[in-house]
């Protein structure tokens, strides 16, 4: 058995228990999707396997087994009932309207593991009971889902009126303008780059932020190769998605 901790973003809760490392389990999906046409799936030439694209990310998840103990120190919850322990745990699994973005946790082993993430699923059994029925132990299997870092913005500088404007009076002497290349008397001949032809899901990702758009695009211009279709210029890329003039269109 190993010590761990959860250290609860939002609340500064730290809450420790042991880990059985024999059954820490740690899964990888990537972010493959499959292509698929009005007509079904898009079969790939050539090869035995349908073909996929790439949409980005994908996640990581750890299979925890989870031992809690009034009995262990280093929680900042002291208590003789193990489920005051464990109650964060259950919250973290729960949607709370008040608590405002993801309820982040970080998952906390050694020097090693520091990782943030949410509580996917959570399941407890508990022994060791006192006379009036309190639990003091508690068998917890956990599912863990990492997420990204937060990023914090950098804080602007509190700066006075005069230390503004002596930055600006620096910033103007220590600039160099670029020397002159020479005078141009016409104006350059501009060259038309050639129609390219992308995948729909590519399209749909630039205009729309989602490359699950291109069944709309696909429908939309009547394509039947989404990943062989006509130039994106030439095709109907409209900025309030909309089928047939019907009204907005739903996401795929």
């Amino acid at each position: 058995m190993e010590r761990v901790s959860f250290l609860i973003e939002s609340t500064g809760e730290r809450l420790s228990c042991m880990l059985n490392p024999e059954t820490l389990e740690i899964k990888r999906l990537s972010g493959l999707r499959g292509l698929q046409s009005l007509s079904g799936m898009c079969a790939g030439s050539g090869g035995n396997e349908d073909p996929v694209f790439y949409a980005g990310g994908g996640r990581t998840e750890l299979r925890l087994d989870l031992l809690f103990d009034t009995t262990l120190a280093g929680s900042t919850i002291q208590t003789e009932d193990v489920r005051d322990l464990t109650a964060p745990l259950w919250r973290l699994s729960e949607r709370n309207e008040n608590s405002g973005g993801l309820p982040l946790v970080r998952f906390i082993w050694g020097r090693s593991w520091n990782l943030p993430g949410v509580i996917v699923a959570v399941a407890e059994r508990f022994d060791y009971f006192t006379p009036e029925g309190d639990p003091r132990r508690s068998w917890i299997s956990l599912r863990f889902r990492r997420v990204n870092e937060p990023v914090s913005e950098p804080e602007a500088p509190d700066l006075t009126s005069d230390e503004a404007a002596s930055l600006a009076d620096a910033a103007r002497e220590n600039f160099e303008a670029p020397e002159a290349i020479g005078s141009i008397s016409e104006p350059l001949e501009e060259v038309a780059e050639p129609p390219r032809s992308e995948p729909l899901y590519v399209v749909a990702e630039r205009i729309y932020g989602d490359p699950s758009w291109w069944r709309f695009l696909a429908e939309l211009n009547n394509v039947e190769n989404p990943i062989l279709p006509p130039p994106a210029d030439l095709l109907q890329t409209p900025e309030t998605p909309s089928i047939g003039g019907g009204g907005s269109a739903t996401a795929p």
